[in-house]
């Protein structure tokens, strides 16, 4: 993203407008599913850079261990340690780890048209579906008389208490 762009365009928004755009970013920084994808791509050792809002800073930095809502980081400069928040860090710089393609694959293999299914929307409701068809990429589900493309990482499986799988329901 072109920062010089974005500040441009704020300069010239009303101060509502703002308060709309802050709140829309607000919901994407908690998106649950978003920070599940950079903490599961994070590894101890791992070098990462990450931006410092108290200094404006992008620093580079050596994950030590990871939270479940914060990373704890030592900066390769000055050797300090910070709890940073996941949304701190630049994800540009990472790839998906094996781990996570692996688990991706693994999900694909155990879905089939009919399951029950549970994602999470951008608003973050809790959607429960059908699925309807398999795509290479996503999966279209039947919820609420809509269907929806949902992606592979966001979707989990509805399990019956016993934690069997619900396989198949009636559209």
């Amino acid at each position: 993203m072109n920062d010089l762009n974005i500040l441009q365009e704020l300069e010239n928004a009303s101060l509502f407008d703002l308060y709309r755009v802050s709140a829309i970013v607000d919901n994407e920084l908690e998106n649950k599913h978003r920070l599940h994808r950079v903490r599961d791509s994070l590894s101890s050792g791992q070098t990462i850079s990450w931006f410092d809002k108290s200094t404006h800073n992008i620093l580079k930095a050596e994950v030590i261990k990871c939270h479940k809502d914060y990373c704890s980081v030592q900066n390769i400069e000055d050797k300090a340690v910070w709890d940073i928040e996941y949304s701190a860090i630049n994800t540009n710089d990472l790839v998906m780890s094996k781990k996570q393609d692996k688990e991706i694959r693994d999900r694909k293999g155990k879905l089939e048209i009919g399951h029950l299914i549970m994602f999470i929307d951008r608003f973050n409701n809790s959607k429960y579906g059908v699925i309807t068809k398999l795509n290479p990429k996503t999966v279209s589900v039947y919820v609420d008389d809509e269907d929806w493309q949902v992606s592979y990482e966001a979707i989990t499986l509805h399990k019956d208490i016993d934690g069997n799988v619900i396989d198949s329901i009636q559209i």
